[in-house]
């Protein structure tokens, strides 16, 4: 019995680590933050965003049009959101910049993401970082999340928002 202690001591922490997901980027999170979060879509009108969210699968990423990793990641975004629109997982990207920077960036760029422009600033939320993306479960948990460019359609990050989907 007491050689197994060390090995125990020294696995118990390791299992638990893997168990509930405390890896970096993967530590699971209730994202009410997010759901309680009135915005604006790009022609004006009130949102809540608790019924673009509740019992989906989303990427939510926080960006803005004077940010260049932003900008370079949005064709992976777009990319990945018409790879796996068909499987149910919803593309959300939220900025606290002005209604028609918003517009005039669509225009220059039009895709399928969904726009909407946050109420207050991004920092209320707690994000000093963007762009700042998160993957959310239809539990409401935030099971993943990046700041800074991603290859949203590499075949790693694609695994990792389809799994989300059964995430408890």
């Amino acid at each position: 019995m007491s050689f197994f202690r060390p090995a125990i001591t020294l696995l118990l922490p390791l299992l638990l680590w893997l168990l509930f997901g405390l890896l970096p980027g993967c530590k699971p999170t209730q994202a009410d933050k997010f759901y309680e979060l009135t915005v604006q879509d790009i022609e004006g009108n009130t949102v809540l965003l608790a019924n673009e969210l509740k019992g989906k699968t989303v990427v939510l990423n926080f960006w803005a049009t004077w940010c260049p990793p932003c900008r370079q990641e949005k064709p992976e975004l777009e990319k990945a959101r018409t790879l796996l629109e068909q499987e149910g997982i919803v593309f959300i990207c939220l900025s606290d910049e002005k209604t028609a920077t918003i517009q005039k960036y669509r225009s220059l760029y039009p895709d399928g993401l969904t726009y909407y422009k946050l109420n207050n600033s991004v920092k209320w939320l707690g994000i000093f970082e963007i762009p700042q993306t998160y993957v959310i479960n239809p539990n409401g948990k935030i099971v993943f999340q990046h700041t800074g460019y991603n290859q949203w359609s590499s075949p790693e990050t694609l695994n990792i928002i389809r799994a989300a989907k059964t995430t408890f």
